[in-house]
């Protein structure tokens, strides 16, 4: 008893001072257009929470947008918590839903003390674990923010526990479920969790929890049956390309998004040159974009980045006139180009396309401190005990990556649910940089406070060694 009072106290003082790096930083950004309600806005803020704006003025869930993509390009979970928010007062909303953040990082540290004491952690450890984790601002850094990554962290640390107890019998099939198909309707992209945690139960024959398993999936197939009536077709986890759509995310962006695929790996220059070709339809414009391209394709990319920017020019005119509701020849010309260049680049070009862009993207992905908060990268950036924040962070950072991978070897020695959760964790960062490729640190976010417990497991693992 006396250790769980320990336990939520220093939980509560270290969700304090995480909101007071968080509320430090709004006072930074006070005449900043970026603060919305108390709330850092961001560019995803439309098609996260205007569909419940829209379902309560209009009945429609849709983000307002002329395409069919504004109906289902973002799950519905983090909506559902905004509209939960403006039910209970329309006009808090964006307070009660920080409120609901803030809350969900106080449960996050209980539940990473929670989890090391289930892997077979003692007392000492489990505090050790729930407070780093607490006070460390890289893992708090989008508590103030209207995104995901705001509440993910805590969705995967709670649906890990009740799978965790359902594994050992103790838990409850219910809430089991519950958190594990909510936290997939949030982030699709944490499904790989639920189907490890259903082949777990499928391969030990646990019949009532793989059934109960199943059931994870049934929320989020509805949605998917859904997208797929309103889009008349399969659309992916990420629908944000439609023939409909009436504006950039058409089809022949995402055709130019894989071409880049082979050498780009950072997201924001990748945004830059589809900035500036977008933006303007000149040589001038073009020969900047070719300035982020590496010179080795410079050659082949010219001619497609200025069919591409004849593109833009020819959609916009046809969104003007209202023509745009179907996929363009000038488009399907484009598309047939840029797929072509991208099959003809990457059999050129193996080791950039299949080992070096991936590596450079992981570099990009993992060499990071998370300290995102304009108080750590303007305000007090390069004082001394910034510098030696964001080391350490950053060095928490890559140590849970690296425990994660040497958890997965120490198979005989490391505690089952444990083992089995270093397998999505690192199938994540594999799908991240090698898929993916252009990603942002924030994508790392909801994974980091696992891989965080495997480093907390390893730290003390190693010590018993050395001791003995």
């Amino acid at each position: 008893m006396k250790h769980r009072y320990t336990l939520i106290l220093a939980a509560c003082i270290c969700t304090l001072l995480a909101v007071l790096w968080q509320e430090a930083n709004l006072i930074f950004l006070e005449n900043s257009s970026k603060v919305v309600h108390g709330m850092i806005k961001t560019t995803d803020d439309a098609s996260y929470l205007l569909p419940p704006i829209h379902w309560l003025e209009t009945g429609e869930w849709t983000d307002g947008s002329i395409g069919k993509s504004g109906y289902f390009q973002r799950p519905p979970g983090y909506g559902f918590l905004f509209l939960l928010s403006t039910l209970i007062s329309s006009s808090k909303a964006y307070l009660i839903l920080k409120l609901i953040q803030i809350v969900g990082f106080f449960a996050s540290i209980l539940l990473v003390g929670k989890i090391v004491d289930r892997i077979g952690l003692n007392r000492n450890w489990t505090l050790i674990g729930a407070i780093s984790y607490g006070l460390l601002p890289c893992f708090s850094g989008f508590l103030y923010h209207s995104l995901t990554e705001g509440i993910t962290p805590f969705l995967l640390l709670w649906s890990t526990y009740e799978w965790i107890k359902v594994v050992r019998n103790e838990g409850n099939y219910l809430r089991y479920t519950i958190s594990n198909a909510f936290m997939l309707l949030v982030r699709p992209q944490l499904a790989l969790f639920a189907l490890v945690f259903i082949v777990y139960f499928l391969w030990c024959r646990q019949k009532k929890a793989f059934w109960w398993s199943t059931l994870i999936l049934l929320p989020f197939f509805c949605w998917q049956m859904r997208t797929m009536i309103l889009n008349e077709g399969i659309a992916g986890i990420h629908p944000i390309y439609s023939v409909t759509n009436q504006s950039l995310y058409r089809p022949p962006h995402q055709a130019i998004t894989e071409l880049f695929k082979v050498w780009e790996y950072r997201s924001d220059r990748f945004h830059e040159t589809i900035g500036m070709l977008t933006a303007d339809s000149s040589q001038t414009a073009r020969n900047s974009a070719l300035l982020n391209i590496p010179e080795k394709y410079r050659g082949s990319a010219a001619p497609i980045l200025a069919e591409f920017q004849a593109l833009i020019t020819l959609q916009r005119r046809r969104m003007a006139d209202g023509e745009l509701t179907r996929l363009l020849p000038e488009e399907k010309a484009f598309i047939a180009h840029a797929y072509d260049l991208t099959s003809s680049l990457s059999k050129s070009n193996k080791l950039d396309t299949y080992i070096l862009t991936p590596v450079r993207s992981t570099k990009e992905l993992l060499i990071n401190s998370h300290l995102h908060l304009s108080i750590f990268q303007v305000k007090y950036r390069g004082t001394l005990w910034m510098e030696s924040l964001r080391w350490i962070c950053l060095l928490v950072i890559l140590m849970s990556i690296c425990a994660t991978f040497l958890v997965l070897l120490l198979r005989r020695k490391t505690p089952t649910e444990l083992w089995i959760l270093s397998i999505p964790i690192l199938g994540t960062i594999c799908y991240l940089v090698c898929v993916q490729r252009l990603n942002e640190e924030r994508y790392l976010t909801p994974i980091l406070p696992i891989a965080f417990i495997s480093m907390v497991w390893l730290m003390s693992y190693t010590i018993r060694r050395i001791r003995n």
